[in-house]
């Protein structure tokens, strides 16, 4: 995942709950609404079925009034009720117009209504109650009519407890949606935005962390210091420290190829002056420390030049090359071995006394011994030999060492050189 990515899926997290809450205070909103809305609705409900059954009871209280004493005038409430009849159907009929339930129950109120008003207008007929009136009739209307005024009162208070059951069950969802708008408002969104600010300052640590490591791999890239593993991550830093790292390992590799090559001879491959000289100042500050004696062997090969004018070049290197071959049959891996340019080389080894250095000399010279037995060579393999001491306990310098074995080795090749000493070094 890109960086760019997670940090779109650290902001994500406040986002969506900020999202989740506006979302929640809306529908909160959009019920509290639809609440106050159904209240009303339901309030005028309770009115119009209230004005319904105060209508009923006028006509009912009148026509009792009427059949009892005869008196028109008591017939004015019943023809009041009446008339308001219709009208406050018509009402009801407006008010539960979009639910298919209350219309019915309502139809049902107004053939209830109609039929009580029928019953109320027959008994009327009986008016003035008198010894002539029929009064088993009397009651059997009565009775009629108490039955569907029982009906009337029944569906009003069905209808009016199915509203207010439908208005606490609204209420109580107002309720939970309040509750979780104010969760989110004011619990989730704190939290929210403290995991947000506590991812942010993980990934930011995190994140410079790696940048730091990656200032680290630079570093070591310019010190020319191992660069260890790269990061596996997928992301920009980490494939740039991947990329690194590569990189770097093969220039540090091309670097220890071009030091190597710098310090190295191209012919022997043996160190040259330039590698000879620090790590042979190196040996000896070691040696002075462990007061281990040493040895510098300076050595030049014999009649280099005449085999190179009279053979050829070719001949020389290869001259060169079987002396370097000599001297590492006979030197230890340990032992510094080094062309200081032409047909002089260096050795620095360990030895106690002079004694040894003389033994190794002479494994020198069996060596040389050996491959001069060889058949068909073109020429004869000499070298002249200086050694020089190194004391611990009265040290000298490497350029002071180098000059004495020097010296001892033009002061050996002079004495190869006496009349009555002819060397052939051409076969």
């Amino acid at each position: 995942m890109s960086l760019r990515s997670k940090i779109l899926a650290i902001m994500v997290v406040p986002v969506v709950v900020l999202f989740a809450a506006t979302f929640a205070l809306l529908a909160s909103r959009q019920e509290t609404t639809a609440a106050l809305i159904a209240e009303r609705h339901e309030a005028a409900l309770r009115d119009a079925f209230g004005q319904v059954l105060v209508d009923m009871t006028d006509a009912e209280s009148a026509t009792r009034g009427y059949v009892l004493t005869g008196e028109s005038s008591f017939l004015e409430p019943y023809n009041t009720g009446q008339a308001r009849l219709p009208v406050d159907l018509q009402t009801l009929s407006l008010l539960t117009k979009d639910s298919t339930t209350d219309a019915k129950v309502v139809a049902e109120l107004r053939v209830l209504a109609y039929q009580r008003l029928s019953i109320l207008q027959t008994t009327q007929l009986m008016a003035p109650i008198d010894d002539l009136t029929n009064h088993t009739q009397l009651v059997q209307l009565m009775n009629s009519g108490k039955a569907v005024g029982d009906q009337i009162r029944s569906v009003v208070d069905q209808e009016e407890s199915d509203g207010a059951r439908a208005l606490a069950e609204r209420q109580r969802h107002l309720d939970a949606t309040r509750h979780l708008s104010f969760l989110i408002g004011i619990v989730g969104m704190p939290l929210s935005f403290l995991a947000s600010l506590l991812l942010v300052t993980l990934f930011t640590q995190r994140l410079v962390n790696r940048i730091r490591r990656t200032e680290e791999i630079a570093r070591m890239l310019d010190e020319g210091m191992p660069l260890g593993e790269p990061s596996a991550s997928d992301d920009e830093l980490g494939r740039l420290e991947r990329v690194l790292v590569s990189s770097g390992t093969r220039v540090v590799e091309l670097q220890d190829e071009l030091r190597r090559m710098g310090t190295a001879d191209a012919l022997t491959r043996l160190m040259n002056r330039r590698g000879f000289l620090p790590t042979a100042e190196h040996h000896l500050e070691v040696a002075k420390r462990n007061h281990e004696p040493m040895a510098l062997m300076f050595l030049d090969l014999d009649g280099l030049k005449n085999v190179n004018d009279t053979i050829g070049h070719a001949t020389g290197d290869g001259m060169i090359t079987e002396a370097a071959y000599v001297m590492r049959q006979t030197f230890r891996a340990s032992d510094l071995i080094a062309r200081m340019g032409g047909d002089e080389f260096c050795v620095l080894f360990a030895a106690t006394s002079e004694a040894a250095t003389r033994e190794v000399a002479l494994r020198l010279q069996e060596a040389i011994d050996v491959v001069n037995e060889q058949e068909g060579r073109p020429f004869v393999l000499a070298m002249s030999v200086g050694i020089a001491m190194f004391d611990p306990e009265q040290p000298v310098s490497l350029d002071k060492l180098m000059a004495v074995a020097d010296e001892r080795m033009y002061r050996n090749k002079r004495e190869k050189a006496q009349p009555n000493d002819v060397p052939a070094h051409i076969v």
